[in-house]
């Protein structure tokens, strides 16, 4: 078939065209969301990752992901989930839903307003979201759902980012003593070329403890990768004492001279579980000498 060079000419020019509003669209829908699809795919099997190298896979699985705009929600099932949330509850410092949101927000690097969870609960389902730092949970009880008889053994987790301390010092000079002394900790670990050590810190609504350090080296792996440390504080007047409560979550990126955008970081505690062990001993040691000063 002939095509005359006008007809050629207007033919590129539409192709150009919807090449052009494809891009455009893309370029518009990763600006929206921050990240693309692949991000949500693979954070999503990094957060069952974790699951499995906890041992919580073998009560919890990680069904789907939802996405609304910037808003993600992670659905959770568990048949046994009133017998595992009662025994965790009991035997670690944090509730399991703490612990399960707050990983959620650390793999997905979302803030805890644009996370939720559902979880799919045997006999209900659980709904939760963060309003003002603080959790709300919604649970509605379902129909004629039969639920299995399995046994949990609590002492099959593999959980170790948790401690906990006492002190008979006010709340605020806790709080100053902790951004303080965490911030001199790591400055010893910024890196040495182009990128910035940044350490942030701020008290949430719920008057508990945010601290980020990142941008540092070597404090975790020492295989020269940049690393993100979080450690979530909870504090609790127990008598006349306070009960400092604590979970502490790592990240870590391969750069040459600068750390990677969001998509790049991978969980320590996942990859390398033995060495997030040790790196938990030696901060519960350096938040207890802490707060001794």
């Amino acid at each position: 078939m002939f095509i005359n060079p006008k007809q050629y000419t207007i033919m590129r020019f539409s192709l150009f065209t919807l090449i052009l509003f494809l891009t455009s669209s893309s370029t518009l829908i990763a600006q929206e969301t921050g990240v693309g699809n692949n991000f949500y795919s693979d954070k999503t099997a990094e957060y069952r990752h974790w699951l499995s190298s906890s041992n919580l896979s073998r009560y919890i699985s990680c069904d789907t992901i939802m996405l609304d705009g910037k808003d993600l929600t992670l659905n959770l099932k568990s048949s046994v989930w009133d017998s595992l949330e009662s025994a965790f509850n009991k035997k670690f410092s944090t509730s399991l839903i703490n612990y399960l949101f707050d990983k959620a927000v650390f793999i997905f690097d979302s803030t805890p307003e644009e996370t939720h969870l559902e979880i799919d609960a045997g006999k209900n389902s659980i709904f939760i979201d963060s309003e003002e730092s603080e959790l709300k949970i919604e649970k509605l009880k379902k129909q004629g759902v039969v639920v299995g008889n399995v046994k949990v053994n609590i002492a099959d987790l593999k959980i170790s980012n948790m401690g906990s301390a006492y002190t008979q010092e006010s709340l605020d000079k806790v709080i100053a003593k902790l951004k303080k002394g965490l911030d001199n900790h790591y400055k010893d670990h910024a890196p040495k070329l182009v990128e910035k050590y940044v350490f942030e810190s701020y008290n949430t609504e719920d008057g508990n403890l945010y601290v980020e350090a990142r941008n540092i080296v070597d404090e975790v792996l020492n295989k020269g990768y940049f690393e993100k440390i979080v450690i979530n504080f909870t504090f609790t007047e127990k008598g006349k004492q306070l009960a400092v409560d604590y979970t502490i979550d790592c990240k870590y990126a391969s750069g040459i001279l600068w750390a990677p955008k969001s998509s790049g970081w991978k969980d320590i505690g996942s990859d390398y579980k033995a060495e997030m062990d040790k790196y938990t001993l030696k901060m519960k040691a350096v938040i207890n000498e802490i707060l001794k000063k």
